[in-house]
């Protein structure tokens, strides 16, 4: 489906992607001259795990400074990896209904849906235990009974598509101000003073090799 045909949750970007303000909420309008940041991720993916992991707080960090705006991709390229039950999709959608209904929680949410990542070629998380990790960080039942109603599910898969047609091969991959991030994350402050260059110079030399994610997680069917 294309981008401009399906119900987007409030806020996002043109590009499919979820802002989040200097407060933490998302869905907040990007300023102008601060450094974007796209983060490109799928929650089944083990590598995104790492990647939260290891550079998580420092983008955190640099969202709460004003110094960069963090705009969240969650995308469904590795449903092939859960027997069936699409949890790529269905964790996506479900933080994307969260960015929509309560988009102070999203951030939280995000994390925990890594904190609790589930092996890929497993059944992945059940829909129940979804909406439970969601109220686990605060976001109110009201909000997750209605995460089983699918709404988003077409525009996760539009901005999956959206995303492969941009350049997005594999998960994670980051953009600084639109260019891959072809440093090393898993490297400590490399990919934050990536960012913070980008700032300081309108060429943003340490950002603008278009190679691919350093460590790309196999791409499902």
């Amino acid at each position: 489906p294309a981008l401009s045909k399906v119900a987007a949750p409030a806020g996002v970007t043109a590009n499919a992607g979820i802002p989040i303000g200097p407060d933490g909420v998302a869905g907040k309008a990007i300023p102008a001259g601060v450094v974007v940041v796209d983060l490109y991720t799928d929650f089944m993916c083990p590598v995104c795990g790492a990647f939260e992991q290891q550079n998580g707080a420092d983008l955190d960090a640099l969202s709460k400074a004003g110094t960069a705006t963090i705009v969240y991709h969650p995308v469904s390229i590795l449903d092939g990896l859960s027997n069936g039950t699409n949890y790529s999709t269905r964790a996506a959608q479900a933080a994307a209904v969260v960015a929509d209904q309560d988009p102070a929680h999203y951030l939280a949410f995000d994390e925990a849906l890594f904190a609790n990542q589930p092996k890929e070629n497993t059944s992945g998380l059940t829909n129940g235990q979804i909406e439970q990790i969601a109220q686990g960080v605060g976001v109110p039942s009201s909000v997750t009974a209605t995460f089983a109603d699918g709404k988003f599910v077409n525009w996760v898969a539009a901005a999956t598509e959206d995303a492969s047609k941009n350049g997005v091969s594999g998960t994670p991959t980051v953009k600084i101000n639109g260019k891959v991030f072809g440093g090393n994350w898993q490297t400590a402050g490399e990919l934050k003073a990536a960012i913070a260059a980008a700032g300081g110079s309108a060429s943003g030399a340490a950002s603008s090799t278009p190679s691919a994610s350093s460590t790309p997680s196999p791409s499902a069917s």
